[in-house]
């Protein structure tokens, strides 16, 4: 049975041609509505990626993706926003923020987006199977397999892309990770390309760290560094 994937925001024109191709890459689909309930029809539906269409000029697109990221159930779903033609760069920097695994612009064509779909679910299947690891480094453990983090014991309620980061910086064992090496690692982005978001998400992680927050370092000009406890 072919994985599916849901395709929040088409309109039926966008939606009609969008399906051939994603059905020519092996994935079935089906078409949601970027409402508030969006979250609680992908608990019913179960879809294996969501493709978000940033549509003008009422595009609820940013909604979505905050609705999916601010859910404990469906919060970990892969997520591709695809952007409109005219969008600024702020968009792509806000998408990122908001937790998008990846973002295309509609003008990359059918094709390329459901080429660019298949790749992020194929991604996130990988990283599943790659990082089916516990590490622990301090107070700090996390469990790829179960994609579950506690600090002292304590669970920690993390986002997809938090749980990314400290995963990678508790298994890089007290080493510094470059912004280059998140940013590649974490969001699958060049460094070239880096924005703020990586500085945005670190700080939202210290938040939830507690009393453990000062483990998790910054080294001017070079990146973090999780802390070996002493």
């Amino acid at each position: 049975m072919p994985e599916r994937v849901a395709v929040v925001g088409a309109d039926p024109v966008q939606y009609e041609a969008l399906a051939r191709e994603l059905e020519g890459v092996g994935l079935a689909c089906e078409l949601q509505e970027a409402s508030r309930s969006l979250p609680d029809r992908l608990v019913v539906s179960l879809p294996a990626v969501v493709l978000i269409m940033q549509n003008p000029p009422n595009s609820q697109a940013f909604d979505a993706l905050r609705a999916i990221r601010g859910d404990r159930t469906v919060h970990e779903l892969p997520v591709l926003l695809v952007g409109r033609d005219e969008s600024a760069a702020l968009d792509t920097i806000v998408a990122f923020e908001l937790g998008t695994d990846d973002y295309v612009r509609a003008s990359a064509g059918h094709r390329e987006i459901a080429l660019r779909t298949r790749a992020v679910l194929r991604r996130g299947t990988a990283t599943s199977s790659r990082e089916g690891l516990s590490f622990r480094q301090g107070p700090f453990e996390v469990d790829a397999t179960r994609h579950v983090a506690t600090v002292e014991g304590r669970l920690l309620d993390l986002t997809a892309i938090e749980f990314r980061l400290l995963f990678e910086l508790v298994r890089s064992r007290g080493r510094v990770m470059t912004r280059g090496d998140l940013l590649t690692r974490v969001w699958s982005v060049e460094p070239a390309s880096a924005t703020r978001t990586l500085d945005t998400h670190v700080k939202r992680l210290r938040e939830k760290l507690g009393d453990a927050r000062h483990m998790l370092e910054t080294v001017r000009g070079v990146g973090y560094r999780l802390r070996a406890a002493p």
